[in-house]
């Protein structure tokens, strides 16, 4: 059997429920994370100037989705779990 990394969503005390999220509080996340990118020191934003936009992009698109279909998937809650925890580390790392 083979070991995975793992990831953002495997943390047990973590309050979103993939099953259970509704797309509001989805939707809220996304501005939430493109916000948190927004407020990152400078010297942050030029070492990860391309994550970060590549972030705000997809949470944009994926804010837009969501609120337009009126759902959030376990799958996008999952990604936007995995992207803030990415941008988290990039925070952490440069503090």
């Amino acid at each position: 059997m083979s070991k995975r990394r793992p990831r953002a969503s495997d943390s047990p005390d973590d309050s979103w429920n993939e099953e259970e999220t509704d797309w509001e509080e989805a939707a809220e996340h996304c501005t939430q994370i493109y916000e948190k990118i927004e407020e990152a020191p400078s010297d942050i934003w030029d070492a990860a100037f391309d994550f970060f936009e590549s972030i705000q992009e997809k949470v944009k698109s994926m804010k837009e989705t969501i609120e337009s279909t009126r759902r959030a998937s376990p799958a996008q809650v999952s990604a936007l779990k995995n992207m803030e925890s990415g941008v988290d580390r990039w925070l952490e790392k440069n503090e």
